[in-house]
């Protein structure tokens, strides 16, 4: 067919350049054709570049191994994995050794498969239901969680209990509550050094010091309590154990508070006051809201009878803690000298 007449006002189509630049980039027009040679190098530089040309499967030989692979027919001898794995499970399901029926308990938990398809081996099915640990999809631990839970707060109870009433001053009853801990849980630094600071609410030194010893014995390194600990020997009056004891507790660690109460306390038992002070001051400067080393400042201010700086110390106690009586006592017992 002829082509359409040109219309009125339309320019005329451009041929293409046959000579010279602009035949394409970097080609020198129609003249300049690529031999056969050039050819062949630049489909090996572009295999080079981009690997071997993938072969693929005979279209015939795929549809072949597909078929004996996933293949719906009943009368075909391969079986499909999903199949397989059925009627692995299928024995477990019916009834365990004991005779009891659980295939409802393993088809709730076949049934409650996880979205992001998360497996676990079921230890408890293994032991006493699945003797050949057969493995089940099911949610992570779903009920043992609640029952950890459960078993951690029944085991952990009596000692909230007993810091509840030690902090209302009530020792006897929290003394009575961590006796309820298992020996696991009692025999630690932190419950023996806890019923200790009960005795010592009790003004039972003699069994505080007890506590004490037997909470060194279970964690030696443990720095915590032995403030107290300290000012207990302080009222026994007993200056070897005291002074033993700062010696270890300032190679356990120089940067406790706790360790300079202790030297402290023992300097103060020695009646040297002003050292005592320094220490307690310097415990102030490792922990400035350390409330117990204001009161003991306040302690030794008041055995050197400067009441002034003694009722400074004890205020600045209770504006850290407004319930620590032994700041009230030391301020009442300041008013009663006065």
């Amino acid at each position: 067919a002829a082509p359409p007449p040109p219309q009125k006002g339309a320019p005329a189509p451009r041929a293409p350049p046959t000579t010279g630049i602009g035949a394409g980039r970097g080609t020198m027009g129609t003249a300049a054709q690529p031999s056969a040679r050039e050819t062949t190098g630049a489909r090996r530089s572009v295999r080079g570049l981009f690997g071997e040309r993938r072969k693929f499967m005979d279209e015939g030989k795929l549809r072949k191994v597909s078929g004996r692979l996933f293949s719906d027919d009943p009368t075909s001898s391969a079986v499909r994995r999903s199949s397989r794995i059925n009627a692995s499970r299928a024995p477990n399901a019916a009834a365990t050794p004991d005779g009891d029926a659980h295939g409802d308990d393993d088809a709730s938990y076949l049934s409650q498969v996880p979205e992001d398809g998360e497996v676990s081996y079921d230890a408890y099915h293994m032991d006493e239901h699945h003797q050949q640990g057969a493995w089940s999809w099911q949610p992570a631990f779903a009920g043992r969680t609640a029952e950890g839970t459960f078993a951690v707060f029944n085991m952990l109870q009596p000692l909230a209990e007993g810091l509840r009433q030690l902090a209302m001053y009530r020792c006897e009853e929290a003394i009575s509550s961590f006796d309820k801990l298992a020996p696991e849980q009692y025999n630690t630094g932190y419950v023996l050094c806890t019923v200790a600071k009960a005795y010592a609410e009790m003004v039972d030194y003699s069994n505080a010091a007890r506590k004490f010893e037997q909470a060194r014995a279970v964690a030696p390194y443990r720095v915590e309590g032995l403030d107290v600990y300290s000012t207990v020997l302080w009222h026994l009056k007993q200056d070897v154990k005291l002074a033993h004891l700062a010696q270890t507790v300032e190679d356990i660690d120089r940067w406790a508070p706790e360790t300079w109460c202790v030297l402290g306390n023992c300097f103060s038992l020695q009646k040297e006051h002003e050292t005592a002070l320094k220490f307690f001051q310097r415990a102030l400067h490792v922990n400035p809201k350390y409330t117990y080393a204001h009161t003991l400042c306040g302690h030794e201010y008041f055995a050197n009878e400067d009441f002034e700086k003694s009722m400074n110390c004890y205020r600045a106690a209770l504006r850290l803690d407004s319930r620590h009586y032994n700041a009230w006592y030391g301020l009442g017992t300041v008013y009663y000298r006065q």
